[in-house]
């Protein structure tokens, strides 16, 4: 491929100016482009620019930076790999149930890590708790509730796993056993108190997905595009 291949622009591409876009908007051009052009859609939206409640709402874009900096350390993953979804980056949801809903203070904060490593060590964790409460019965869930998430999370998550992600509240939060699982979710609740504390953020929960890849990341969001479709033409 050249670069005539990459850098050019449709008619719809043409139209797609903002730095935001509306929920309408965004699906209608989707729905126009083609692949690569779909790819500049998805990354510049979801994925790369300031995130909108930072921006628009508080009007604080540095301090998602300071967040970024902040898991980048902890978790050692490369600045440029933190990233944060869901209406809080696009200002409104990406959710077949819901979609274009606009984004509320109370909002959750869904950040995301593309980073194959990180996602290596999460996966060996997950195998690690299956082996100790399903085959070896060495751990056992609190309550009968958490049985029920357990039962039910290790049962979906080696589909999720082989779709390239995972999200990490779906993981015992046991340090003495799953200490990254335990260290990623313990940093979400910090930024969750030092937000509200701090910068009068009413957000209420932050969780982390890891992806392995860009790629995966990229063809996640596209199913979940198609879902979004399929359900507004209902």
């Amino acid at each position: 491929m050249t670069v005539s291949d990459f850098i050019y622009s449709s008619k719809a591409l043409s139209k797609v100016k903002g730095t935001y876009i509306q929920a309408d908007d965004f699906l209608k051009a989707y729905s126009a482009l083609d692949d690569i052009e779909r790819r500049s859609l998805v990354y510049h939206y979801i994925m790369d620019n300031s995130p909108f409640a930072f921006t628009e709402v508080y009007e604080k874009p540095l301090l998602f930076e300071q967040i970024r900096q902040y898991l980048s350390t902890m978790l050692d993953v490369d600045v440029n790999h933190v990233k944060l979804i869901g209406s809080t980056k696009t200002g409104f949801k990406m959710d077949a149930t819901a979609y274009g809903t606009e984004y509320r203070k109370e909002s959750d904060l869904d950040f995301m890590i593309i980073d194959s490593s990180l996602f290596v060590k999460l996966e060996g964790e997950f195998k690690m708790w299956t082996e100790s409460y399903v085959e070896k019965h060495e751990i056992r869930p609190k309550n009968d509730y958490e049985r029920l998430c357990w039962d039910e999370n290790i049962s979906k998550l080696p589909a999720i796993f082989n779709y390239g992600f995972v999200d990490t509240y779906k993981i015992p939060n046991r340090p003495d056993l799953f200490p990254v699982t335990q260290k990623i979710n313990n940093s979400m609740s910090l930024v969750v108190q030092r937000l509200k504390a701090k910068h009068g953020f009413l957000t209420k929960r932050a969780s982390m997905r890891v992806y392995k890849d860009v790629d995966s990341f990229y063809c996640q969001q596209c199913r979940n595009i198609e879902s979004i479709l399929r359900a507004v033409k209902k």
